[in-house]
């Protein structure tokens, strides 16, 4: 009995180190399922201090003609602006560990436009 417990112990302990090791190699987890926000279709030239820098515009209301649209300075991996398309998009936003002085802790990758509207 003792030498059964002995080895399920060193088996949990060696799933746990190796658990500890990749999460630590990936550089990143995921924080949820995704976030949904609207893009607005204009580049938007922001004040990011020291530098002006391209971003986005968005609202995080369900309906883009409600809310406050916001400035956006991440990128958003795999997301492109169409210039005149609104666009719901859903995003997965994931933690950094340890990024860049000038980096954001939160990357953020498209994963579906769920909606587009012309607007003009």
């Amino acid at each position: 009995m003792r030498k059964i417990v002995q080895q399920i112990f060193g088996h949990w302990i060696f799933m746990a180190i190796t658990l500890i090791t990749l999460s630590t190699f990936t550089g990143c987890t995921s924080l949820n399922d995704g976030e949904l926000f609207w893009v607005e279709g204009t580049g938007e030239t922001c004040d990011a201090g020291a530098a002006k820098i391209q971003c986005y515009l968005i609202n995080r209301s369900k309906d883009p003609n409600t809310g406050e649209w916001e400035y956006f300075y991440s990128s958003i991996d795999g997301f492109e602006i169409k210039q005149g398309v609104r666009q719901l998009i859903r995003v997965r936003v994931d933690t950094v560990y340890n990024p860049p002085a000038d980096g954001s802790s939160l990357k953020y990758t498209l994963l579906k436009v769920v909606k587009t509207q012309k607007m003009w």
